[in-house]
């Protein structure tokens, strides 16, 4: 299945920070490395294709969607080992979420174009999704034996920095939730909502502001990839709340 039909828990993936210039992929006049049709898989519907050669450890596709930061350590209650579940979405759970284990917190494209998710982008957010073609890696499907691809996170502000790009970029796909529901406190045994990082940023949409601890997601190519081939990686489901796993992730190949 494609990422947009899983009901099951959040992704999960190691890896170090990206050393890949992911920024490249934000330009506008740069090349579509990947596009979408019918997938290979059966009952999938759509999935994501090289469009041209990639060659092994390039960036081929970003992963739009907000970013929910890990909870702060006060948040950590005495004698637990994990930290209290990020909210997602209006329900708690994102079929879309991805954990980024090297930077915390979570990647969640779930409200892509609906609410309540996107009530919370700053207003370049829209346009930045449809102008930037290659940020369609949220439609890669899943394969243990045939990923080709894998996903790798980073911050914006430390990825723009290397990339030596100067002033505004409207064109990045992420932005950090504020003002929404962030995690359950276990010891107060209420939801938190994440604040704005000050009273002036309430009404402040440069970029500047949105991206100052927002991270990043990119699929970067396993091998070099031929023109026409479809990308998937592997998605390292958690089990769901009866400790199993979806029927088509036991079974895929």
């Amino acid at each position: 299945p494609s990422l947009g039909s899983r009901t099951a828990g959040s992704r999960l993936f190691g890896g170090s920070c990206s050393t890949h210039i992911a920024a490249e992929l934000l330009s506008r006049g740069a090349p579509q490395l990947a596009g979408a049709r019918a997938s290979s898989v059966a009952s999938a519907g759509q999935g994501l294709f090289a469009l041209r050669d990639l060659r092994a450890g390039s960036s081929v596709a970003l992963y739009r969607g907000a970013f929910q930061p890990p909870p702060p350590i006060v948040a950590l209650s005495p004698g637990r080992d994990n930290p209290p579940p990020l909210l997602l979405g209006a329900v708690g759970r994102s079929p879309y979420g991805i954990n980024l284990n090297n930077v915390g917190g979570v990647m969640d494209a779930d409200g892509i174009g609906s609410p309540p998710l996107m009530s919370a982008a700053p207003k370049w957010y829209a346009a930045a999704v449809a102008e930037n073609k290659n940020s369609l890696a949220h439609l890669v499907n899943h394969s243990f034996a045939g990923a080709n691809v894998e996903p790798r996170a980073f911050l914006w502000k430390s990825e723009l920095g290397r990339a030596g790009v100067a002033g505004p970029r409207f064109d990045v796909p992420n932005f950090v939730t504020r003002d929404m529901l962030w995690y359950f406190d276990h010891d107060l045994g209420e939801q938190v909502h994440r604040p704005w990082l000050s009273d002036t940023d309430e009404d402040d949409d440069r970029i500047e502001v949105w991206l100052r601890d927002v991270a990043g997601l990119e699929l970067v190519a396993m091998r070099d990839i031929k023109e026409g081939e479809e990308l998937f990686f592997d998605y390292r489901l958690k089990k769901d709340d009866r400790g199993d796993y979806p029927a088509w992730y036991r079974e895929s190949s």
